[in-house]
């Protein structure tokens, strides 16, 4: 799950301001609110990636700075004349003017301030709720956002774990499919030693 999301976060940071400058008049990329002010992808594509201690949100976004190293990335980022402006410990920035911020999201941390397009919380069922409802939940509010909670099933009744049960009762209604669920015969498919483990 990490490798995917780390080559997804990597695509999307490329590719969704070209996107942006290519479709003009799609709402979907040139997102803009009821005072005409501009929320879209165009000046770049703002991500955050979170998890109870930095040490387990950096492992995602090494993910996405290594996939962001590959011959094939580098070719498209010298097609779409993209270079790196900064990357560090926790931050990359496109020239684009895609950020990709990686941070902790522990009880004691001071998240508050940052606005993203896509929030990824990692180890999803350690963040305090209170955490996520009020430091993490309105980074993505003045965006439309997307939240994407990645994590494994706990003894706490969570946050995680509400907004699963909310995701099953809204898809079960006729909604979007948001819950995505993957047993461990899965995983067991593609890694030998993971399946030899369980």
């Amino acid at each position: 799950k990490t490798e995917l999301f780390g080559a997804i976060v990597a695509a999307m940071a490329t590719i969704f301001p070209y996107l942006a400058h290519k479709f003009p008049k799609s709402w979907h990329l040139n997102l803009t609110d009821n005072q005409g002010a501009y929320r879209g992808f165009r000046h770049g594509f703002k991500v955050g990636i979170y998890a109870p201690r930095m040490d387990q949100s950096a492992i995602m976004f090494e993910r996405v700075k290594l996939v962001m190293a590959t011959d094939a990335a580098k070719n498209v980022h010298r097609d779409l004349g993209v270079t790196h402006e900064v990357s560090n410990g926790n931050t990359v920035r496109l020239t684009n003017g895609s950020r990709i911020l990686c941070e902790s999201a522990s009880e004691q941390s001071k998240i508050e301030g940052a606005t993203h397009h896509f929030l990824v919380v990692e180890e999803a069922q350690d963040v305090a709720d209170l955490k996520v409802k009020k430091s993490l939940h309105p980074m993505v509010a003045s965006t439309m956002g997307t939240i994407a909670k990645v994590g494994t099933a706990t003894t706490r009744t969570c946050d995680f774990y509400q907004t699963i049960q909310f995701n099953r009762r809204n898809e079960a209604i006729g909604g979007k499919t948001n819950h995505f669920f993957f047993p461990w015969q899965v995983g067991a498919q593609y890694n030998s030693l993971y399946a030899k483990y369980i």
